[in-house]
């Protein structure tokens, strides 16, 4: 398998279909491409069943969900923090734990409650 990057392509022995450590001449882009040519409704579906959690998230520690999506792009941060915030339940074991995550500035938009 060959992995395509600026700076040249990097070689790996194994061959992903078969588990067998061969070499293959198969072109794997670092960048994800195609995502973005899909309908908005289905990016959006895709993001939400990435972040919306069917546990409650407490003390800020998502269960089954992966917040490092929302490091892709700015696109999926803007839309995922939304899709995150909105559609999973949220308890905090103390108020103080609440308050110093919204100081904190990690989401600006949550400012306004200070």
């Amino acid at each position: 398998m060959v992995l395509q990057h600026a700076s040249g392509p990097a070689t790996i022995n194994a061959d992903v279909d078969s588990g067998s450590q061969t070499s293959s001449t198969d072109i794997i882009p670092y960048r994800f491409t195609h995502f973005e040519k899909l309908a908005i409704e289905l990016q959006l579906a895709v993001v939400e069943a990435a972040l919306v959690s069917n546990q409650p998230v407490i003390d800020l520690k998502p269960v089954g969900v992966s917040l490092d999506i929302l490091q892709t792009c700015k696109w999926i941060y803007d839309q995922g923090s939304k899709i995150f915030f909105s559609k999973n339940v949220f308890h905090f074991s103390d108020l103080s734990i609440l308050l110093a995550w919204i100081k904190s500035g990690t989401f600006p938009e949550l400012q306004t409650w200070k």
